[in-house]
């Protein structure tokens, strides 16, 4: 059931209240399932009108601020994404105040396109394509910041009858250096017996950086 319009011309100066009840019962439940959609409903017996996540709609230019007012609202960032900036009261100082982006180190000539992302909670993730010359093929970890691998993800850029993924196998074994993992090494599995060299593949590679 879609929900009527609220009528800001509820009441009419000339209106009567008995004759206006039912607009006036409409517009109330329509502003209380506007409000329902992220605060907790005014008919709740406990914390009613809290909210219960905060939906911040993207921006084009910074806010404005009064005396005593700062502002919270989200942009777009280019070459990044949405972020979530900051002002300072009387149209002060803006600031963005979180980092998601992802990230792209150099490419390795035609054979690895690699990108990265630091996630909450001390992950990175690491992804791309890959172009394998021959066998023990280096997936590069690029920046090496990585204490421990939880899990690597393969799959063949173009499927077909000889590497689809249900019948094509990786075996990988993994590069360290100094503490932490610098490369993924890729082979045929089991070695000597598949294709020549592993197909072009993309990859998902991600772990701990704590």
């Amino acid at each position: 059931m879609t929900t009527p319009p609220f009528n800001p011309q509820v009441p009419l100066a000339t209106d009567f209240i008995a004759d206006s009840q039912q607009e006036f019962l409409t517009n109330f439940k329509t502003i209380s399932t506007a409000f329902a959609n992220n605060h907790i409903s005014l008919e709740s017996f406990s914390n009613n009108g809290n909210h219960t996540f905060i939906s911040l709609l993207e921006q084009a230019v910074p806010r404005s601020t009064e005396s005593q007012e700062i502002a919270l609202y989200t942009k777009k960032v280019k070459g990044q994404t949405t972020q979530l900036f900051m002002r300072y009261p009387l149209d002060g100082k803006e600031f963005q105040l979180n980092e998601y982006q992802l990230y792209r180190p150099p490419h390795i000539g035609n054979i690895q396109a690699a990108f990265f992302s630091v996630l909450p909670g001390g992950i990175i993730v690491y992804f791309g394509s890959i172009f394998p010359t021959g066998n023990s093929f280096p997936i590069t970890l690029n920046p090496a910041i990585c204490k421990n691998i939880m899990g690597i993800n393969l799959c063949p850029i173009t499927p077909s009858s000889s590497n689809l993924a249900t019948n094509f196998q990786s075996n990988v074994s993994l590069r360290q250096k100094k503490g932490v993992y610098d490369a993924v090494i890729l082979n045929t599995q089991p070695l000597g017996t598949g294709p020549s060299n592993p197909p072009p593949q993309y990859y998902l590679i991600f772990g701990n950086i704590l």
